[in-house]
């Protein structure tokens, strides 16, 4: 008698405390749907369950047991509906398959009213030793449905691992783990064996239930990286709390008071009291804990204060210090670590939280920057590296992370667990580590998702305290160039208005360019008069004016077709060939053409193409033409920072982007720009910072370049665009159709002679 109280009341207990598990998960993504309807499995896997299956046990009238028993089987189909539903929305399906929705859906309706209406599910309802059932036929109907709907579900999340990130794998985990445990458990004790007249056992379904719950919820809110011992102490430790106090209070009735009965009392009243002291005992162990962290979680919550605080420092050394004692005194952690090599002033760092003395730390900045150069992330950006997570992903693959074995011995042996970039454009010039805990333990979710907060502060506070420093060490000689810098400043003004002037008057030097070829080469044909008939009297001379005739005449060509490609341009008379091209192929021998000018500015061409890009259907010739001139433009006027090519297609159009950080073009030049023979307008980097040399920036040319690129686009069936800000960079974007088997073009036999073509005839 006592074991059977005993065991009842645990699985009330552990019924209303699974509950817990899962609105704490909804509770911390309230909008999060496959959450929302996990906690209303809780509500009905749970308490639910587990009252309604004691209390069937325990009913001494065969009214009250046929309608607990109405509500045991009421949770089963339910908790088969919602499982499908919570599945779905954690795999995010965005296809739902229409006929296994309408075999959950109908099966539940149909189950429904055999459960309250016929009697073809419940039968006889049995009062005699342990209470059970004659199930009806329709209870074969019910197994299948649930097997198949928990099966499938199954099936899913197994299907749908590769798809999830590696923290949702992790996740995932738990969740199978769950599935596993509720199927392995519930489906002998509640399914098979009371389709015999079994019921003795059912008590097992809401108990297996209720842990897989809690472990799920445990996985969903608390995983990140940590081992799977660790969660199952951290359950039994809760559990402990509720479970430990209800035991010894039923026991204690049980032997203390052997008159209960005589007081006419329902029993069950005693369990629920035993609860409800359990619960009391755990707010009393909660309000003890604050009394002594109280101060330390004050002080946690204050985290987006220091942040802000942070942001306001300038010391280097006050940034580094505070930080340092921010994170050990307000996490687990007991010790950490930073380390900074200030590269133009040849200083190197070091700051300590605790008496830790890192080993090797010489081989360990060899080794760490091979793994964050590939683990960045899609924005080029460097994550932190866990040794947990690289001892997990080592485990899972050692092929693909061999590499990495003598990193993992190094952070092991000076006891890292957590290493934090500190970056400056991109170069690696110092690391923030974080000690192990004591006895293996693992770090909190809450305690990394603080570090990742503070830590994004943390590294822009260093770059501009590095950069004050640098700022510092200038203002011994900055006075001594101020007059330098005064006088070079109004010279560049002096060239800004000059220049603005010119460009004004570009039509008229363009004329003038084409003039003076053609005088150079009438005057030198005069002076070849006086030669005639007589060229060996003076050979030298006569060469001397040969020789200017014919660089005036190519001056005269270039000039020429130059113009005579924007004429047909703006005369439709332009000749477009288009055929099947690699666009993927000309980029990249379009960045080939442009690196000796990037490398000779430190300028990196990123090549972002994605490797599955369709051909596009354009003239080659005009696409090496287009490509060469947007990637010039872009080194030419980028003096830091880099140029990226990529690109985005659909089914019809592949669109490319020239993408630079120079110093961009206003918003009145952007709408004038490509226009014929115009040319941005001067103007000084917007960069540029005290005692910085200052530039002016001129764009070149005829103001022809970007003219015969756009309409050239435009003729074989794209479209361009520019987007750009003065100080932050331009981004030249162009679509090209993508190649689909269209027919190539002929033009009647054209020649392609550029002498015919310039209406010159060979003699």
């Amino acid at each position: 008698m006592i074991w059977n109280n005993t065991l009842y009341l645990f699985v009330v207990v552990l019924g209303f405390t699974s509950l817990i598990g899962p609105l704490v998960t909804f509770l911390k993504e309230p909008r999060n749907k496959a959450y929302f309807f996990l906690g209303i499995l809780g509500i009905i896997a749970g308490p639910v369950w587990a009252f309604s299956t004691v209390s069937f046990l325990l009913t001494d009238t065969v009214s009250t047991a046929h309608f607990w028993a109405e509500i045991i089987y009421l949770s089963s189909i339910l908790i088969g509906l919602f499982h499908y539903i919570f599945s779905t929305y954690y795999l995010r399906r965005k296809k739902i398959n229409l006929l296994f929705a309408l075999f959950v859906g109908g099966g539940f309706l149909f189950l429904l009213y055999q459960i309250f209406f016929t009697s073809n599910f419940i039968g006889e309802i049995v009062l005699e030793g342990n209470n059970s059932i004659v199930v009806g036929n329709v209870y074969l109907v019910w197994i299948v449905w649930l097997t198949i709907v928990f099966a499938v579900n199954v099936y899913k999340t197994l299907r749908g691992y590769k798809e999830l990130s590696f923290i949702e794998k992790e996740q995932q985990k738990y969740l199978i783990i769950g599935n596993v445990l509720t199927v392995v458990g519930s489906f002998p004790a509640n399914i098979i064996a009371p389709y015999f007249g079994i019921y003795e056992y059912i008590w097992f379904g809401p108990v297996v239930f209720s842990i897989a719950n809690l472990i799920i919820s445990y996985g969903l809110t608390q995983t990140r990286f940590q081992r799977f011992g660790t969660v199952i102490r951290g359950i039994l430790r809760s559990l402990s709390l509720y479970i430990i106090p209800s035991i010894v209070f039923v026991v204690s009735l049980e032997f203390i008071f052997p008159l209960i009965e005589q007081l006419q009392i329902p029993k069950f009243l005693f369990y629920m009291a035993a609860f409800l002291l359990a619960l009391i005992f755990k707010i009393i162990v909660d309000l003890v804990a604050n009394i002594f962290l109280s101060e330390k979680q004050i002080l946690r919550n204050k985290g987006e204060g220091f942040i802000k605080l942070l942001n306001f420092e300038q010391e280097l050394s006050d940034i580094c210090s505070k930080t340092l004692n921010y994170i050990c005194q307000n996490t687990s952690a007991n010790k950490a670590q930073i380390y900074l090599y200030d590269s133009v002033n040849t200083k190197s760092y070091c700051f300590t939280h605790g008496d830790w003395k890192i080993e090797n730390l010489d081989k360990i900045f060899a080794e760490i920057p091979v793994y964050w150069n590939k683990k960045t992330t899609a924005e080029g950006k460097f994550e932190a590296l866990s040794r947990s997570e690289l001892e997990y992903l080592s485990n899972k693959d050692a092929v693909e992370y061999r590499e990495y074995s003598n990193l993992l011995y190094l952070l092991e042996l000076s006891k890292i667990q957590i290493a934090y970039p500190i970056v400056s454009g991109n170069e690696l010039i110092g690391v923030l580590f974080i000690q192990d805990l004591a006895n293996n333990q693992m770090y909190k979710i809450d305690e990394l998702d603080l570090w990742d907060r503070i830590y994004s502060q943390f590294h822009i506070s260093v770059n501009k305290a590095l950069l004050y420093q640098q700022l510092q060490s200038l203002n011994s000689t900055l006075q001594q160039k101020v007059d330098i810098q005064t006088k070079e400043l109004q010279i560049k003004i002096q060239q800004l208005q000059e220049a603005r002037k010119k460009e004004n008057d570009m039509i008229d030097i363009m004329g003038h360019e084409l003039r003076t070829p053609a005088t150079i080469v009438k005057l030198n044909a005069q002076l070849l008069e006086k030669f005639a008939g007589d060229i060996d009297s003076d050979p030298e001379a006569y060469k001397r004016y040969v020789n200017r005739i014919k660089m005036a005449v190519d001056n005269e060509i270039k000039l020429i077709n130059t113009l005579l490609s924007s004429a047909k341009l703006e005369g439709n008379k332009i000749v477009i060939d288009p055929e099947e091209v690699d666009i993927k192929e000309e980029v990249e021998m379009a960045i080939h053409g442009n690196e000796k000018d990037a490398n000779e500015k430190n300028l990196p061409i990123i090549n972002n193409m994605k490797l599955d890009t369709p051909n596009v259907y354009a003239d080659k010739a005009r696409v090496v033409e287009i490509l060469n001139n947007l990637i010039n433009n872009a080194v030419k006027y980028t003096e830091s920072g880099s140029v990226t090519i990529e690109d985005r297609y659909d089914d019809n159009w592949v669109e490319v982007s020239i993408i630079d950080t120079g110093n961009g073009i206003s918003a009145e030049d952007l709408k004038k720009l490509g226009q014929k023979f115009y040319r941005a307008g001067n103007y000084i980097d917007s960069n540029v910072k005290v005692g910085d040399k200052m530039e002016i920036v001129r764009p070149g040319g005829t103001g022809l370049g970007l003219y015969v690129t756009f309409n050239l686009i435009r003729k074989m069936g794209g479209d361009v665009r520019v987007e750009s800000e003065v100080g932050k960079g331009s981004k030249f974007i162009f679509i090209l159709p993508i190649y689909k088997a269209q027919a190539i073009h002929d033009h009647d036999g054209e020649s392609n002679n550029m002498f015919e073509k310039l209406g010159l005839k060979k003699q």
